[in-house]
């Protein structure tokens, strides 16, 4: 496979990475977890992972997806301000709204993953960009871009790593790819960047939290108003791809 390079900047620093082109990983089919007690995984997370479903419930919790940190610099002819400014951009819209002393849950794709085996020196670019996102990081649930190890997110400031694809309860489902609920469970989730196209799935009580869609991070009682008002309306694709087009429209 040809290789190309990719440059990302921060701060003034550059940093040349080889680009593999495809590292991308279906979530879906991950299971086990590394020994970590930062890892939910099991009957002995149970307790922690209910607290966190019943607080994004009653809104302890913003919520947020597919920041993709450095995207642009993936693109052919984009150039180090344009990458560096739609980063910019997530970073000041996170922090208008979550404050220092809020809690976040983040549902997945918090960069790319053509990043994971780029180095030492651009990982530590994402995690110090991360690190300027205000809130206490309660959790990550890995997205499909996120093939860094459990270590890298711990030390971006996440508290709890899911790898997961759904943490869920009796009313509440939280995933990076939509799921399939059962009866009147609501499912919130990332991945379709605001495209309200559902693959092969029923979009009944589903709902996007991607950040472009409510211009940044978002409560569950804002969420649960538009979809029971019918301001949310997701579309049933068929077909087997996990990729639906997307878009930036907002509500």
């Amino acid at each position: 496979m040809k290789r190309n390079t990719i440059t990302i900047v921060s701060d003034g620093s550059k940093f040349v990475i080889n680009n593999k082109g495809d590292l991308a990983i279906n979530c879906n089919s991950i299971r086990s977890c590394e020994s970590d007690n930062t890892v939910l995984s099991g009957s002995r997370s149970a307790d922690i992972i209910d607290g966190m479903i019943n607080g994004v419930m009653n809104d302890v919790y913003w919520v947020s997806a597919d920041y993709h940190l450095y995207k642009e610099k993936l693109k052919s002819g984009t150039d180090r301000e344009k990458a560096l400014k739609d980063t910019k951009d997530v970073i000041k819209l996170h922090n208008s709204i979550v404050k220092p002393e809020d809690s976040f849950i983040f549902l997945g794709d918090l960069s790319e993953s053509e990043y994971a085996d780029s180095g030492y020196e651009v990982l530590k670019v994402i995690k110090e960009t991360t690190s300027r996102l205000n809130g206490k990081k309660a959790l990550i649930i890995i997205g499909n871009n996120d093939t860094c190890t459990n270590k890298f997110y711990k030390e971006c400031g996440f508290k709890f790593i899911s790898r997961a694809p759904t943490l869920s309860n009796n009313k509440l489902i939280l995933s990076h790819y939509p799921a399939n609920v059962s009866g009147e469970q609501i499912n919130v989730h990332g991945h379709i960047h605001g495209s309200k196209k559902y693959w092969g799935l029923d979009p009944k009580n589903h709902i996007d939290c991607y950040w472009k869609l409510w211009n940044g991070p978002v409560k569950y009682s804002r969420l649960l108003k538009e979809l029971k008002s019918g301001n949310y309306k997701g579309v049933r694709v068929n077909g087997d791809s996990n990729e639906p087009e997307t878009s930036d429209s907002h509500l």
